[in-house]
């Protein structure tokens, strides 16, 4: 099984008003300090805005995006007649939904499926493009891992199938990519199995 190829990195570019942000750091450096060597709340309060709030809004965005792309890539996925099941707290159909609603905000990035056999799994993972197979899966773009052979490869077959890590089970983090192109990219890749 060989990994798919790695997408591009996105690109950056600010808006207009992360670049009057990043204009206007060293004025208010400059007023931060008064020339008796004071300290002006004011201006620090002016300086801690203008630095970060350009990351908060970003962080607020990926935060919307992400937790809305985990449902639909799950209720896609469950919806998929080439799988057999998704482990996902966010599904009312597991069976401990109704607990994570109590006690989850989100029912985060992680989620899993049966593909049923190994040979699935395999002809499925060498086909992604947009998905990228690693096994930390704790990055910002959208990772995907067989446990099987990657993770849990050193425990015997036998106890993995009894902890429910079988042969054909994947594993995904959804990242921060548009929605619409990883579900295109999971049924471009299911379309091998």
């Amino acid at each position: 099984m060989s990994a798919p190829a790695v997408p591009a990195p996105l690109a950056y570019v600010p808006n207009a008003l992360t670049v009057v942000r990043l204009a206007l750091i060293p004025v208010f450096a400059v007023v931060l300090f008064s020339a008796d060597g004071g300290y002006s709340w004011p201006a620090a309060i002016l300086f801690a805005v203008a630095g970060v709030s350009d990351q908060l809004d970003g962080w607020l965005a990926r935060r919307w995006h992400v937790e809305s792309a985990f449902g639909r890539v799950a209720e896609h996925l469950a919806r998929h007649p080439k799988v057999r099941i998704v482990h996902y707290p966010g599904l009312p159909s597991h069976p401990q939904h109704a607990l994570a609603k109590k006690q989850m905000r989100g029912f985060g990035a992680m989620m899993s499926f049966e593909l049923g056999s190994f040979e699935n799994a395999g002809r499925f993972l060498e086909r992604l493009k947009v998905c990228s197979l690693g096994e930390s899966l704790g990055g910002v773009e959208t990772l995907i891992s067989h446990p099987a052979s990657m993770t849990h490869g050193s425990i015997p077959e036998e106890e993995r199938n009894r902890l429910g890590v079988t042969p054909g089970l994947v594993r995904i983090s959804v990242g921060i990519e548009d929605v619409d192109d990883l579900i295109a990219d999971l049924d471009q890749a299911l379309e091998a199995i």
